[in-house]
C-alpha cells in the first residue's frame, strides 16, 4: 500500500513552530491554519544505508544489499519506493536538496531552515559533514540557509541514514522557531 508523504523530519519543526504559537496563546483555529500552513512550506525526504533492528525479533527489519541506499524511507523506518546506487556523500546530499527544493511550494525559495536528522545510528560527525554538503548544495542553488538544527531528533531506531528537511521561511516562521521551549528532549 502506497502511503504518500509521510514527513520524517519535518514533523520536529511543525510540531516547534506550532507549540511556539500555542505559548503565546493563538487558539485552535489559528493553530491549525498555521499549521496547515508550515506543512505546506516543508519537505522532507530520508535516505538509509542499513534498516533497524525490529525490536520483537532483534533482527533488521529488512535487507539491504551493499552499494545501495533506501531512497524515501518513512519515519518509523518503513521501506521506501525505491533504492538508488551509492554515490558519494556530497553527490546525495546535492540530488536530495534539489529535490527538496523543487518540491517547495512556488518554487526554490530564497531562504529556508533546515534539519539534518539522524535515523539512529549515524553519528554526530557524520551529520554535520551532512550539513556541510547540505549548505554547500543550497549554496550552489542561490538559496539562504537562515537556521539549521542538526542532531538525532526523529529517530526510526537505531536505523542507518538520515533525513533532511527543508522549511520555506519568512519572519514571522523563524521568530516563532527561535522561541525558547522548555523541554528535556529540544536541544537549544
Amino acid at each position: 500500500i502506497a502511503v504518500g508523504r509521510r514527513g520524517t523530519g519535518a514533523t520536529l519543526i511543525v510540531e516547534k513552530i506550532l507549540g511556539a504559537a500555542a505559548d503565546e496563546g493563538r487558539g485552535l483555529e489559528d493553530l491549525a491554519a498555521l499549521g496547515a500552513e508550515v506543512t505546506r512550506r516543508s519537505r522532507s525526504l530520508a535516505v538509509a544505508s542499513a534498516a533497524h533492528t525490529a525490536p520483537g525479533s532483534g533482527t533488521p527489519a529488512f535487507e539491504l544489499p551493499d552499494g545501495v541506499w533506501e531512497y524515501g524511507v518513512g519515519i518509523h523506518g518503513e521501506r521506501a519506493g525505491s533504492t538508488t546506487p551509492a554515490v558519494p556523500l556530497t553527490q546525495l546530499v546535492r540530488t536530495m536538496t534539489d529535490r527538496l527544493l523543487a518540491a517547495l511550494p512556488d518554487g526554490p525559495r530564497p531562504r529556508v531552515l533546515a534539519l539534518v536528522n539522524g535515523l539512529g545510528a549515524t553519528t554526530s560527525l557524520e551529520l554535520y559533514g551532512i550539513l556541510h554538503a547540505l549548505t554547500k548544495a543550497l549554496d550552489d542553488n542561490g538559496v539562504a540557509l537562515d537556521r539549521s538544527l542538526t542532531g538525532t531528533l526523529v529517530s526510526a531506531l537505531d536505523m542507518r541514514g538520515f533525513s533532511l528537511s527543508l522549511l520555506a521561511a519568512d519572519d514571522e516562521l523563524l521568530r516563532l522557531w527561535d522561541a525558547p521551549a522548555r523541554t528535556p528532549a529540544w536541544p537549544l
